[in-house]
């Protein structure tokens, strides 16, 4: 009761303030290329040697657990839109009570998978908090063009972000990289997406300067136009800095795994045993939903902290984006793959063309 009085207080005080949580209509399904200037999903002259090296871009090895727990907080009135950060700030963090949040329950994870070779994704994001120096980066998220980073609504629910990083790749190090950080100028909710379901789970996010395309930091293609879904069973590539095993810190280095996209009967067949399936899911497993999971018995999958981050696939020497890490149970297990918000949903796609390009 106390948490639900609290999410009526938030739409209360986000309409009295005049918020705006979104953009656009989802029924429009433009997904025509765009108009862009820059050359995407290109990666850089990565020198490869024989043995381990190879090993590391092309099969990952077991990595632990990463699927970042979806607390699914307040996303506000869904007929409202865009937000701004300083029109949310503090009133996330301060709203809601989630001490009941059972720690075995909806989560996001990249198990088994092995640390990348550096600037070797250089569309990765990491979303932080300004005023959190202790543990500042909370999501990860993928540059989609000059201004716009894209992500999931889910994690602009549970934190908000003041800054992205792009161009990072060991935390740890002050001298591993040469990445720059970018203030938020505003961010915007999927206009159909309710926190209380699964679909629609994208959100993005402006930066207030555009960003200097190198060869560290350049976008990721999104597949504009005909450019079809992978075949069920085609090899997929997931990239962040989530935990590596289930309730564990997230990494300091990127990290990549191998995964595989698999039939929608696959994940129902797991997440419909669970309690609280035909309220997440009403509409079962949908268009906008992938189910991608690992077929080798090793386990790799995302996990805490990978939320938001970019699923891909390679056509053409290029790396286009096929969805947007969600949400999963548990970290690695067999009988729940991953669900991911896919990018080749045409109503999806031609809203991120809308607000974005």
């Amino acid at each position: 009761m106390r948490q639900k009085w609290n999410v009526l207080l938030l739409v209360v005080l986000l309409g009295c303030c005049g918020v705006v949580l979104g953009q656009g209509s989802s029924s429009v399904t433009d997904v025509s290329p765009p108009s862009v200037s820059f050359i995407c999903g290109t990666r850089p002259q990565i020198p490869i040697t024989f043995g381990l090296a190879r090993r590391f871009v092309e099969s990952p090895i077991a990595r632990p657990n990463f699927r970042s727990e979806i607390v699914k907080k307040f996303d506000g009135d869904p007929d409202l839109r865009p937000l701004t950060p300083s029109s949310l700030g503090s009133l996330l963090p301060q709203q809601a009570d989630f001490s009941s949040f059972r720690p075995d329950s909806y989560t996001v994870q990249v198990y088994n998978g092995v640390v990348s070779i550096k600037s070797s994704w250089p569309w990765m994001a990491l979303l932080g908090e300004e005023n959190n120096p202790r543990a500042p980066w909370f999501c990860d998220g993928v540059l989609i063009n000059e201004q716009w980073v894209l992500t999931a609504a889910h994690c602009i629910i549970e934190k908000v972000p003041h800054v992205v990083r792009l161009g990072e790749h060991d935390l740890s190090s002050t001298h591993a990289s040469n990445h720059q950080d970018y203030y938020v100028k505003k961010f915007v909710f999927h206009p159909d997406y309710d926190h209380k379901q699964v679909y629609h789970d994208l959100a993005l996010i402006q930066l207030k300067q555009r960003v200097s395309i190198t060869g560290s930091i350049r976008p990721v293609c999104l597949p504009w136009g005909s450019h079809p879904l992978p075949a069920t069973g085609s090899l997929l590539t997931l990239t962040g800095w989530g935990g590596t095993y289930y309730n564990g810190p997230r990494s300091d280095v990127l990290q990549e795994a191998s995964l595989y996209l698999l039939p929608a009967s696959k994940c129902v067949a797991g997440y419909s045993t669970l309690h609280d399936y035909a309220q997440k899911y009403p509409k079962g497993i949908t268009s906008d939903l992938l189910c991608i999971g690992d077929t080798d018995g090793q386990g790799q999958d995302a996990c805490q902290g990978d939320s938001g981050g970019p699923v891909m696939h390679r056509r053409n020497n290029k790396y286009y984006l096929s969805g947007i890490v969600s949400l999963g149970y548990g970290c690695g297990k067999p009988e729940f793959p991953g669900i991911y918000a896919s990018v080749h949903h045409s109503p999806d796609l031609a809203w991120i063309k809308r607000v974005a390009f």
